[in-house]
């Protein structure tokens, strides 16, 4: 059984009739993965929130090129079904501003950048890269996560450095609306200028 399936298996929701064998000679009935929810002897949901129960993800989103910056800590991967869902092409670099440079400028492909700006150390610095990024690739659909955001922002508050907002982590519902709500501002955003 390979990770994924195992996630799938062991699930967000706290499907807990397999368990990751600890040590051999502790607790060899104790499943590791336990639901809140349920206690450790309940059945298994027929399916996993992870992955199949992810919500509509429109077509204008589906077969872009997502780029995932900056992310340390796993915190936008932990939406692994819709990165599923809506990739044909990731790339994923933890160093923001040599994954910036490495995104082309290309006018004809769907691109997605979704950007974890939580590095206090180096924020400023980030901010000054993507603002610099959005006016050298204004077509790309620029993210910015963070868990210090009080909820995700739809509007283009935040335009100088990204199209919408997202806290992080997130759920695979906020995280399909961000994208779309982010793909709607750049588009009128383009129109305007």
């Amino acid at each position: 059984m390979n990770l994924m399936d195992r996630m799938e298996y062991s699930g967000v929701d706290g499907a807990t009739d397999y368990a990751i064998p600890t040590h051999s000679w502790k607790h060899k009935d104790t499943p590791v993965f336990r639901s809140r929810r349920d206690p450790a002897n309940a059945p298994r949901p027929e399916k996993s929130r992870l992955w199949s129960d992810l919500p509509a993800i429109p077509e204008e989103i589906i077969g872009c090129d997502l780029h995932i910056l900056g992310d340390v800590d796993g915190q936008i991967l932990g939406c692994a079904g819709v990165i599923q869902a809506i990739a044909a092409n990731l790339s994923f670099d933890v160093n923001v501003p040599r994954g910036l440079s490495q995104i082309p400028i290309d006018a004809t492909r769907k691109q997605f950048v979704t950007v974890q700006v939580d590095n206090r150390r180096i924020m400023g610095q980030t901010i000054d890269l993507l603002m610099n990024f959005r006016r050298r690739n204004p077509f790309a659909v620029v993210v910015a996560g963070s868990r210090y955001f009080v909820e995700d922002d739809l509007s283009q508050e935040r335009f100088a450095i990204s199209d919408a907002s997202l806290r992080t982590p997130s759920t695979p519902e906020s995280m399909v609306a961000v994208f779309m709500a982010a793909k709607k501002n750049n588009k009128r955003m383009l129109h305007i200028s």
